[in-house]
């Protein structure tokens, strides 16, 4: 190395930070540890269904009434995609990136929701949360028999839905059973 180039290099500043003793800014559009709003997230699993690595999961526990949404920050690859696909905003990145930790399970977050109990007390396949956001968004249409019939049917299990469409079909192809001609 020439004296020179040593001379030259005194009068340069410092090209690296003093991390982690000081902050170390990130960009903008930085994508972060994955956050949910236990407020907002309604347990629907829109972010699961994209996670290329299956970071978040969908566990069905219908014996005990429960829905749990289960991320796990070791497997996220920061990708985004469970932001842009949630429908109520629940999910966002943070600018946090220092996830190091000593045991798995501080990197993993659980979510728990309600499913919700139809009039015969029969778990339905979707949360509290998804049912009131469906009848909220029923409420805006403006054919109230439509939206009184939608309401009934979102108001059923899944077995139940299936007897009442069968008992429909049944009634409409047989006279005398209070439907069809005849």
């Amino acid at each position: 190395m020439s004296l020179k180039l040593i001379v030259k290099s005194l009068a340069w500043r410092r090209v690296t930070r003093r991390y982690p003793y000081e902050p170390h800014p990130v960009p903008e559009d930085f994508r972060g540890k994955v956050e949910f709003d236990p407020d907002a997230c309604m347990g629907c699993g829109a972010c699961a269904n994209v996670c290329p690595p299956n970071a978040i999961e969908v566990i069905e526990r219908p014996g005990e009434g429960v829905r749990v949404i289960k991320l796990f920050i070791g497997r996220c690859i920061f990708c985004g995609r469970c932001e842009e696909n949630c429908p109520v905003a629940a999910v966002r990145q943070t600018d946090e990136f220092e996830l190091a930790s000593r045991s798995r399970e501080d990197l993993e977050v659980l979510l728990k929701h309600v499913l919700a109990v139809d009039g015969e007390g029969h778990v339905m396949e979707y949360t509290e949360r998804e049912l009131a956001e469906a009848m909220e968004l029923l409420a805006t249409f403006e054919d109230r028999e439509l939206v009184r019939k939608l309401g009934e049917y979102a108001r059923m299990c899944r077995s139940c839905r299936v007897r009442e469409g069968v008992n429909s079909i049944v009634k409409s192809l047989r006279p005398g059973l209070g439907g069809g001609e005849g």
